[in-house]
């Protein structure tokens, strides 16, 4: 493996460096295990979907990572089979609202973070469910898709009860609230780089060069974060672990 061109780097506020291991459940196709391992830290990816898994173990070849395990599992089936504190970093984005015990899976985060873990944990923000209630057909909310929509009190007390410490919040995914909005509206199957079904139906395609204007101005950053708050796809939570208390 190449070296590590940089050793630390930040998602959502997370920052993640060399020295860390880094538990990312739900990998899906690699995203956050190929960031992680861009900075050479040791990455476990935990995943339902063996094709998924064996796709991410190819593409970590090409990223300096200093170990690559992959696990497959089903949160749903128990605890994730790994050792207490095995990680101190925890990533668990759009997860949660899948799972038929969502408070379970929390405590298994906090027995999984070694003392001081950081967490990174994404579930989708109650307006843009809220938006999709109107459009969305009802499986859309039954298993395995949306089972739960999170009130933002509601994820802090889970953290709480499940021993982690809430650090920070915020919003993300403005385009994307507005994207699964009109794809439902519409009753599209279109999604970018979908193999068969990759050409926007006119609504989406309209709101692309909506968005591709906002993020072409000089005020970007400033519209698109304010986006964010008002119409997010989903609500970042940044947690720890309280670290053991010191021997008296």
């Amino acid at each position: 493996m190449a070296e590590a061109q940089a050793r630390r780097i930040e998602l959502f506020g997370l920052e993640i460096t060399g020295d860390d291991v880094v538990l990312d459940i739900g990998s899906g196709t690699g995203g956050d295990s190929r960031l992680a391992g861009s900075v050479g830290a040791d990455v476990i990816a935990v995943n339902i979907d063996p094709g998924e898994l064996e796709s991410l173990g190819e593409q970590m070849k090409d990223v300096p990572a200093r170990s690559f395990r992959p696990v497959l599992h089903d949160c749903d089936a128990g605890p994730i089979p790994l050792p207490d504190g095995v990680a101190s970093v925890i990533i668990a984005k759009e997860v949660m609202e899948h799972l038929d015990a969502p408070d379970r899976f929390l405590a298994d985060l906090e027995r999984l973070g070694r003392p001081g873990a950081r967490y990174l944990i994404t579930v989708p923000d109650p307006g843009s469910e809220a938006l999709l209630k109107e459009v969305a057909p009802q499986q859309y909310w039954e298993k395995p898709l949306h089972q739960h929509v999170f009130v933002r009190e509601q994820l802090d007390r889970m953290l709480g009860v499940a021993g982690l410490e809430l650090e920070r919040r915020g919003f993300t995914g403005a385009y994307w609230s507005m994207f699964w909005t009109l794809r439902e509206l519409v009753g599209s199957p279109y999604f970018p780089g979908h193999p068969t079904h990759s050409t926007p139906p006119p609504e989406i395609a309209a709101w692309d060069l909506i968005w591709e204007s906002i993020r072409s101005s000089p005020k970007a950053a400033g519209v698109i974060n304010r986006l964010d708050e008002l119409i997010p796809k989903s609500q970042i939570v940044l947690a720890k672990k309280p670290k053991a208390a010191a021997a008296a």
